[in-house]
């Protein structure tokens, strides 16, 4: 027999209320939006500053250049959801489904995205000092020009991924995976790069953890 005084594990939950209030003003900061389902939905710009948004289905939306500082999207589904140019500073998105999202010029400093699947997603420009991205899936991502200086890569699988001018200063980069990423004028002096594994990355141009520039890759 079950112990009756047991707790059962908290389910998504969403205020119907907070639900309108962000579809009649493209606003609801701090707002209780666990579990909605707001795939497609227009949300240009919207504030959403401290929402709950955890387990949300937000595939396809268009939150580009909304203020999601803050912002719980633990669990959060956004396969192709438009982030361009969002504020998504100290935003918890650990374990968020991003498939072939658009983040291209967002600012992320200090976010969590441990274990979240960025695969095929695009991340050109974007602000990711200090981010957490242990064990994240980044697979083939576009990341030209990404600022990732003292982000967490440990255990993050970036095979193929477009790393050109990327800087990766002071990152941890323990047993990270980037065979056959393209580091073309990227920067990794001072990353900690233990147990990396590289097979086939293109290096041209690189300053290396040491501070030495290689060019190996590019002929």
């Amino acid at each position: 027999m079950e112990n009756e005084d047991m707790e059962s594990p908290a389910l998504p939950y969403f205020d119907p209320a907070h639900l309108r209030q962000l579809r009649e003003t493209n606003a609801c900061p701090e707002g209780q939006l666990s579990g909605v389902d707001l795939r497609g939905a227009e949300l240009n710009g919207a504030d959403l500053v401290d929402a709950d948004l955890s387990y949300a289905n937000l595939s396809r939306a268009d939150l580009s250049y909304a203020d999601l500082r803050g912002v719980n999207l633990v669990g959060a589904k956004m396969e192709k959801v438009n982030l361009e140019g969002a504020q998504l500073e100290g935003a918890n998105l650990s374990g968020a489904h991003l498939w072939e999202a658009n983040l291209d010029f967002t600012t992320m400093q200090g976010a969590q995205l441990q274990g979240a699947d960025l695969e095929d997603v695009e991340l050109n420009e974007a602000d990711m000092r200090a981010v957490n991205l242990e064990r994240a899936e980044l697979q083939s991502s576009m990341m030209m020009n990404v600022n990732l200086e003292k982000a967490n890569l440990s255990y993050a699988d970036l095979r193929r991924a477009e790393l050109r001018g990327a800087n990766l200063r002071e990152a941890v980069c323990y047993r990270v995976d980037l065979r056959e990423a393209d580091l073309d004028g990227a920067d990794l002096q001072g990353a900690e790069m233990h147990f990396a594994l590289m097979l086939g990355s293109r290096l041209c141009n690189t300053v290396m953890p040491d501070g030495r520039i290689e060019y190996g890759g590019c002929h």
